[in-house]
């Protein structure tokens, strides 16, 4: 895996891309649900990544469950949903035991699940077009190849009570 160009501080939520009852904080930095929304609550990140190999750190502040996503998405998507065609996910708790990482819809077995207080690096090498993650210093390989040439950080939070942060 390449080393990264940039731990990249910079990047933080957009409040324009905020869907389905997302509610930003602490400058954009944190992204929580809307305790009265149920669905799909996406957000996408500022920064648009090109080229370079870059690394962002997203803690998972609080908030358990099923189908909770981050990645990347397609620059310039509206709809970033897990099955959307348009992002690049790891399901940080997929199940009881297990995560995946998931694209268009299809789940593929990837690390064990994640916890409150965990931190997972999303690592974007636009150079190669892969994206990886680390949960923790646990480096989990290349997830996906063959990403597209515009790419944001997104997320989809799919219940109530859910916090993150780009740390």
């Amino acid at each position: 895996m390449a080393e990264a160009d940039e731990y990249d501080k910079g990047d933080m939520f957009d409040p324009k891309t905020c869907l389905g009852g997302v509610i930003l904080s602490n400058k954009n930095r944190t992204a929580k649900t809307d305790n009265n929304s149920t669905g799909d609550m996406t957000v996408q990140g500022t920064k648009e990544y090109t080229t370079g190999v870059h690394e962002v750190k997203i803690k998972i502040d609080s908030g358990s469950g099923i189908n909770w996503y981050v990645g990347v998405c397609r620059s310039g998507s509206k709809s970033v949903t897990y099955n959307s065609g348009n992002a690049y996910y790891f399901d940080v708790f997929c199940s009881s035991q297990s995560s995946s990482k998931v694209f268009s819809g299809k789940f593929s077995a990837y690390s064990n699940k994640c916890s409150t207080g965990t931190i997972v690096t999303i690592i974007i090498d636009m150079n190669k077009k892969e994206l990886s993650f680390r949960k923790g210093n646990q480096d989990l390989g290349v997830a996906f190849t063959g990403l597209p040439e515009k790419v944001k950080i997104s997320t989809q939070m799919r219940h109530k009570n859910r916090q993150l942060s780009i740390l």
